[in-house]
């Protein structure tokens, strides 16, 4: 026999306890029991739902055009849990279709006890016929850039066509003593899925203790199999040596001495067996622990990858911030010129340690781009490239952005945003317009 108690939203110190009276074992949500002598004591945050939503709401601010079904966000009393119906059947042909709930308070959630956010969801499996879910927790810097697909989570049967997976996230240890976010937020993401129905949140719990369940430590030393070295001749791949052109012919005539030994570099690399592997913002987005290195990559391989892709979609949102936040002191301004100032040293930083640079532009519709009012002394801070996004497909863009269009000016503005990364970054940068 089981003894449950719910505690909702309480901060939890739970001691050893062994005592086992009459069979029964006590089991508190929101706490786990330490186990025996020399275990680590839990503290933990939770919720769990016993008595309403505990704060959780619906929270569909990050949507943009990504995401256009129904949403909301309920307590579900008779299964004690946070119900959440979604529908996702307008957006199959999305790879990428968030919403999601969020917990705020405004005296800032404290993480600096904690090492892990852990908690239960359960899906109908007759919800939806096609593609999958991801779950992403979002609180600034936390968690950095974590996520789980649900649907390849071990599960287990929950009753009434019901799974139930537990998923859980690393905190990053070296923010979680710096920030104090006011909210955590859980993006429910489709991908190419027609998931119409609901999910089901519990045990959402914020612990210093990392269950095993899922979770192991790596063990293994990270290092490559591959040896590279180049001189003036060439590039030498585990000893076989492919030499570089030595007549090199690009379509700009104006193109500078990087972009030509990029061009060497990438046709010698061709002619080899090697392969370029690549992971975008190798250095600025993770999902590892960040008192390791500033690259899962590097985490894992001993070196960052060796193409490093970055995104001017939104121009560059938030990245002063966390170039700030990594560089205390740095004081980059957080404003459209800062964080492009940022990507150019987050892109330099991948670029002194043997990186190519790619750039792709998830272009918002500049259609539905609106024009601010008043000086500027950036073109591109007098529009609102935010207020869209490139999922956006309606109106005559593709036409009304060529010279003489009406929304010339926006891609004119756009692209001055580009040039001014370009400038700051200290070589050459392969371009994806329109992301290819």
């Amino acid at each position: 026999m089981r003894v449950k108690r719910k505690r909702a939203g309480k901060i939890h110190l739970t001691a050893c306890m062994m005592g086992i009276v009459l069979g029964l074992s006590p089991v508190f949500t929101g706490a786990v029991l330490a186990a025996g002598p020399g275990s680590e004591t839990e503290v933990s945050r939770s919720w769990d739902f016993s008595d309403g939503n505990q704060g959780w709401k619906y929270d569909d601010s990050w949507a943009g055009e990504s995401y256009t079904g129904d949403g909301s966000c309920s307590w579900d009393e008779e299964r004690q849990m946070l119900k959440v119906s979604l529908d996702y059947s307008g957006n199959t042909d999305n790879g990428w279709s968030q919403t999601g709930v969020n917990f705020t308070d405004s005296r800032g959630i404290d993480y600096a006890p904690y090492k892990v956010l852990s908690f239960d969801l359960y899906y109908d499996t007759g919800a939806f016929s096609t593609g999958q879910l991801t779950v992403k927790p979002y609180s600034d810097n936390i968690f950095q850039d974590q996520m789980s697909n649900m649907n390849q989570a071990p599960a287990v049967d929950a009753g009434d066509e019901r799974k139930m997976v537990t998923l859980s996230m690393l905190c990053d240890t070296a923010v979680t003593k710096k920030e104090r976010p006011q909210t955590l937020m859980l993006l429910l993401i489709g991908n190419n899925t027609d998931y119409c129905g609901d999910i089901w949140l519990d045990n959402i719990k914020l612990s210093n203790i990392k269950e095993e369940k899922y979770l192991v430590d790596a063990t293994v030393r990270p290092d490559t199999g591959t040896r590279l070295s180049t001189t003036a001749a060439g590039l030498t791949v585990n000893g076989s040596v492919f030499p570089y052109e030595t007549e090199v012919k690009l379509a700009d005539e104006n193109a500078d001495a990087s972009a030509v030994v990029l061009y060497r570099y990438l046709k010698a690399v061709g002619e080899s067996d090697g392969t370029l592997y690549g992971h975008m913002e190798d250095t600025v987005l993770k999902a590892g622990a960040g008192d390791l290195s500033e690259s899962d990559t590097k985490d894992v391989t001993g070196s960052l990858s060796a193409v490093v892709g970055f995104d001017c979609g939104n121009l560059f949102s938030g990245f002063a911030s966390r170039y700030n936040s990594r560089n205390p002191g740095a004081g980059l301004p957080e404003t459209n010129a800062g964080n492009i100032q940022a990507a150019a040293y987050f892109s330099n930083e991948a670029i002194r340690e043997g990186a190519v640079i790619t750039l792709s532009a998830h272009a918002p519709n500049f259609s539905d781009v609106p024009k601010k009012e008043g000086e500027f002394e950036h073109s591109y801070d007098g529009f609102d490239f935010l207020a869209t996004d490139s999922y956006n497909l309606t109106g005559n863009t593709a036409n009304q952005i060529l010279p003489g269009g009406i929304y010339h000016d926006r891609l004119t503005a756009y692209l001055d945003m580009v040039a001014d990364y370009a400038k700051q970054v200290d070589g050459s940068i392969l371009f994806r317009p329109w992301h290819e």
